[in-house]
């Protein structure tokens, strides 16, 4: 028997719990101040400045986590809206539009993982964990083209919690 997939999910079980104990950005508030917000969450990942003088602050579990929240606050400083972006309906609206590596970055956060696929050419792609569904661990796999356009993307379930032995179960 691989002991493996039993330590890592004992390991994420123990990070769960310590985790809920402790304050996240998942239960930001909107009319909260940006500088209350980073006071008690800490610094975001990724600030963004955005039309009207506001800014859009993300914080981010990853890379081995499934959450990240994006706030945006008005030019006030107050935070008007706070979503989870690592989720199904949020990666849904990848279908619509142009997106970019900094756009991709502006809505979601950094990946959990950059590699690059190809033999003869190389792409590069980026992958966040996230939860399917709001149930299963996957993977959100985005491939970009030598201008940084995103070129196609896929999901699929997180080799992460692939049991090494065969007997794990998948959806």
């Amino acid at each position: 028997m691989n002991i493996t997939l039993p330590l890592r999910l004992a390991a994420t079980a123990v990070l769960v719990a310590a985790l809920g104990a402790c304050a996240y950005p998942g239960q930001l508030q909107t009319g909260t101040s940006v500088t209350e917000a980073t006071s008690k969450y800490g610094a975001p990942v990724v600030e963004r400045p955005l039309p009207g003088g506001g800014k859009r602050l993300i914080w981010t579990t990853q890379p081995l986590g499934q959450y990240a929240w994006r706030a945006d606050a008005d030019a006030s400083g107050t935070i008007r809206s706070v979503t989870q972006v690592l989720s199904t309906p949020e990666f849904d609206r990848l279908s619509q539009g142009t997106w970019t590596r900094d756009r991709l970055l502006g809505e979601f956060g950094p990946p959990a993982e950059v590699s690059t696929v190809g033999f003869r050419t190389s792409t590069e792609v980026w992958s966040w964990r996230y939860k399917e569904s709001d149930v299963f661990p996957y993977m959100l796999y985005a491939y970009f083209d030598d201008r940084g356009n995103m070129i196609r993307y896929h999901k699929g379930p997180d080799p992460m919690f692939d049991a090494k032995d065969g007997s794990g179960d998948r959806p």
